[in-house]
């Protein structure tokens, strides 16, 4: 699945350490996920794209769709979560995409 709005550019870009702050939204994606919802086996986070893009696989198919329903829309540090499953080919690492 792909949760968009989780971070900023601007946060990304202000961290002293591009590491370290990507290991810390991962984290605290991970943890408010699995309270939730269920384990996560991966989580991929795309830095340089403007829309603050996670994309999160699941052991199961119906956490995904769990989380979907949880965190769609649902507001988050002043911005609005926007949630889907992932389509299997938009590449996420380009700044560029839709």
């Amino acid at each position: 699945m792909v949760i968009e709005g989780f971070y900023t550019l601007e946060e990304i870009n202000a961290a002293e350490d591009l590491d370290t702050i990507l290991a810390q939204i991962k984290q605290e994606l991970q943890e408010e996920i699995e309270e939730s919802v269920g384990s996560v086996m991966r989580i991929d986070l795309y830095a340089d794209n403007p829309r603050g893009v996670c994309k999160i696989k699941f052991g199961q198919g119906l956490h995904a769709e769990k989380c979907i329903e949880l965190m769609n829309e649902r507001w988050f540090d002043g911005r609005m979560l926007k949630c889907s499953f992932w389509d299997g080919k938009t590449d996420y690492r380009h700044s560029d995409t839709n």
